[in-house]
């Protein structure tokens, strides 16, 4: 009953979408790109939100943040000119993991 209920939450998981944008770092204006993701949030009770970033269109990815409270991340560790596939998943207060929400891509500058 409670993997019915956290496919159900999956549902409502999905990437609203993702912005780049760069911030300079010192006077030597080194520029570090940043990905902000946003998502629409789950209809469950949950502990949080992991992150999952990957190179390659439907993976495989790596976990990049941990039950984040909200319904936004920032990825502040991105490389200029890399293309970078996004999901999320919904942790609930069991600790079990929904099923990845859909992907959305981010094309860094």
């Amino acid at each position: 009953m409670c993997a019915r209920f956290i496919v159900a939450c999956l549902a409502s998981l999905l990437l609203a979408g993702c912005g780049i944008f760069h911030t300079s770092n010192s006077s030597e204006d080194a520029t570090r790109h940043k990905v902000l993701l946003t998502w629409n949030p789950s209809s469950s009770i949950i502990k949080g939100y992991n992150v999952y970033r990957g190179v390659h269109p439907g993976g495989p990815y790596s976990r990049i943040a941990d039950l984040v409270p909200g319904n936004a991340y920032n990825d502040g560790w991105v490389s200029s000119g890399q293309v970078y596939y996004y999901v999320v998943t919904a942790v609930a207060l069991n600790s079990a993991e929904s099923g990845y929400s859909n992907e959305v891509l981010a094309a860094v500058p």
